[in-house]
């Protein structure tokens, strides 16, 4: 009986006493070290967007700048020569520029498999359809890439002017 009432002593003095102070602050370094961490991780993030904006920006005034220096003859010419390139794509034998039409030409002119039944006549042919695209898509192709070039060119005198 003697425990009981030491315990019931005890448990009314801590009801009744002045509530419990603690005298020491709690500190967690690695938490802390954690949160530094990341908050100049985020600051490092934040300078390279800005700094990315930054070089945005002097681009686009770059741009603008240069767009403002050609007149409206420029804009003419340059026009005349996509035209041009336009022309000659469309003028294109045998040369499909959608990637349906040019996938259905390709599994026609290169089957995976011959039929067996296939004469020599047949593959001479069909060897012969293959060697005229290719040289026709070759063709096509040198005078496209030579406009683009008389292009680039004639848009490079326009751009020192």
């Amino acid at each position: 009986m003697g425990g009981a009432h030491v315990f019931a002593v005890v448990l009314v003095l801590s009801l009744l006493g002045p509530p419990a102070q603690a005298q020491w602050a709690v500190f967690d370094a690695s938490n802390f070290a954690e949160n530094v961490l990341q908050a100049a991780r985020a600051m490092e993030q934040i300078n390279n967007q800005i700094r990315s904006l930054q070089n945005e920006a002097a681009m686009l005034e770059t741009m603008n700048r240069n767009l403002r220096s050609l007149d409206s003859s420029s804009l003419g010419q340059m026009t005349t020569a996509l035209s041009r390139i336009n022309g000659l794509m469309s003028q294109a034998d045998g040369i499909a520029f959608t990637l349906d039409a040019t996938d259905s030409a390709f599994q026609r002119q290169f089957p995976s498999q011959y039929g067996a039944a296939m004469i020599s006549d047949q593959s001479l042919a069909a060897a012969k359809t293959r060697w005229q695209s290719a040289m026709s898509a070759y063709r096509q192709t040198m005078l496209i890439q030579s406009q683009v070039n008389q292009n680039v060119q004639a848009d490079t005198g326009l751009a020192r002017e």
